[in-house]
Order: C-alpha cells, then structure tokens, then sequence
C-alpha cells in the first residue's frame, strides 16, 4: 500500500500535534479525575484518561505505518540531528537520580542511581564529544538503557502500589519506549543508522511517554500525590508524597521525549520524508542515495 507524498509528509506534523494533545488530556485527567490519596484511580467513568490512551494507540499505530510507508533508501541519518537537544535528556536522567536517592534506600535503587547517573554522562557526550569518541558514547548508552531497565523492574516488583494503577502502567510504559530509543541513537553513533526505526521509536515514545512524561509531575506539583501524615522512619520525598519514586521514571521520560521530539522535528524540517519528485526512479538511484548502513530499516 501506497499513500500520496503529501499526505506522507503531513502525517508526522499531525502526529506531533496529537501527541501534545494527549499530553494535555492527561493532565487534565490527573488534576481532574484521579481519586489520591483515596485511591490510585482515575474515577470511574473518567473520559480523558480514555481518549488520551485511545490517541496513544493511534499515534503509536500511526508512526509504525508511517516508517514502514516511506520508500527505502529515502531517509538520510547520518549523525543525531541537534546537539543541544541532548541537554533535556540529561537533565531529567540527573533530576531523576536526585529523586530516586531522596525517595527510596535500597540497593537496587542505588544502583538505579548509578547507572541513571551514567545515562546523563552518556546523553552530554551523544550530542557533544567529537566523532572519534562515538564509540565511547554508545557504550555509555547501554548505561542508559540499563538505568531505564533497572527502573522498570524497581516499578514493576513494587507491591506498595497496584500493579494496574495508571501511575505505574504509564511510567513503566512510557521507560520502556525511552530505552528503545535510545537503541535507535546508539545505533546513528555506530555508524549503523536504521532511518526508518528511529522515525518509529520517536513516536512511540512521544506517544506513550506523552501518559506519564508532563502530567504526573505537574500532578506532583498541584499535590495529588501529598502525604496528609508523614512518616518519620522514610527518605525525605516519602515523607512528603506517596510513591515519589514513579516522579523519577517520569522526569527521565519527559527529558528523553524532550530530546527526541526536537530532534525529530529538526529532522522533519531538513525533509526527511521525501516528496514525490524526491522518490527514486530507478534501482541505480536507491542506492546511490542510501550511506553506509543507511535505508536497511
């Protein structure tokens, strides 16, 4: 199946606007609808959280078809676009080590901070160390796919909170597509771009991170997670707010989505989706357009 060129290069304007529109029902969802500390639910019959997760799967959908869509060879990444959009990403790796250390003290999580802690050194290099030390910055990249997984499991062996609760479900999610991504870049710093892949990756998790990234820290700050008692014996942010744990996962999502999402828009812009007198007219063209490693994916 064939879509006109056009409509190939309106669709990912278009799924970036869903995308903060799905940002946007779910703040309202939290600020609205979410029963804390009662409960660690939306109310029920809550309509926003419905139609952000629906356009989740839309965009999600959407960007798969889109990557599969455009012609191979057509894509040309040859490095990250933007060196400056690495500093988001380092930021909320960094944001999110300092809450994980005020809000839990075990040992699992000290090695969550080390290695969350590494994937901030890793997102300052992957946009500024020189091309000699690409190597480098992809193998701290894997530290930063480590922290993502580490995390996770913190999240998911969690039994202080319901398995199903939208806090957890969003977060875990919204980490699982910032550790494929990042998979996506370690891959352009190896020489070994899949053009198309990283396209996917962007709007799974701009997507999906779009659940968790915003909304529960803005619902932090507006006190949905506010403790009415605090116990003396816990990290200083557990005294304060139930599960300040899950603000960590959120924090590295919205600096990741951050990264990524400037980066794809730059990208867009330089024309990344080809227009219909850019599409190759013959075998020879293909692939004298595609670099090493280039249009396999």
């Amino acid at each position: 199946m064939k879509l006109p060129a056009r409509m190939l290069r309106l669709l990912p304007p278009v799924l970036l606007s869903l995308t903060g529109l799905i940002t946007l029902l779910q703040i309202l969802a939290f600020l609205l609808d979410y029963e804390a500390p009662a409960a660690n639910y939306f109310s029920v019959g809550a309509i926003l959280p419905t139609i952000a997760n629906v356009l989740t799967v839309l965009v999600v959908l959407a960007g798969c078809l889109l990557a599969l869509l455009i012609p191979k060879n057509q894509l040309q990444l040859g490095t990250l676009p933007v060196r400056a959009a690495s500093i988001p990403a380092a930021v909320g790796f960094l944001a999110g080590a300092v809450i994980l250390l005020l809000s839990l003290n075990t040992t699992a999580s000290r090695f969550a901070v080390l290695f969350l802690l590494l994937g901030a050194a890793y997102a300052l290099l992957s946009g500024y160390a020189p091309a000699r030390m690409s190597a480098t910055s992809a193998l701290l990249g894997f530290a930063a796919v480590l922290g993502c997984i580490l995390l996770d499991a913190l999240y998911y062996f969690d039994s202080s909170l319901e398995m199903n609760a939208p806090v957890k479900v969003t977060v875990i999610i919204g980490l699982l597509c910032a550790m494929l991504y990042y998979t996506g870049e370690i891959r352009i710093l190896l020489g070994k771009p899949a053009p198309r892949l990283y396209m996917m990756l962007c709007f799974w998790l701009l997507g999906a991170g779009g659940l968790a990234a915003l909304p529960i820290p803005i619902a932090a700050l507006a006190g949905a997670f506010a403790r009415t008692t605090s116990p003396s014996n816990a990290p200083v942010l557990a005294q304060q707010m139930y599960h300040p744990e899950y603000l960590a996962g959120a924090l590295i999502v919205l600096g990741t989505a951050i990264s990524a999402g400037i980066r794809l828009w730059s990208w867009l812009r330089q024309g990344a989706v080809p227009s219909a007198a850019e599409a190759p007219t013959g075998a020879s063209e293909a692939g004298s357009s595609a670099g090493p490693g280039e249009g396999e994916r």
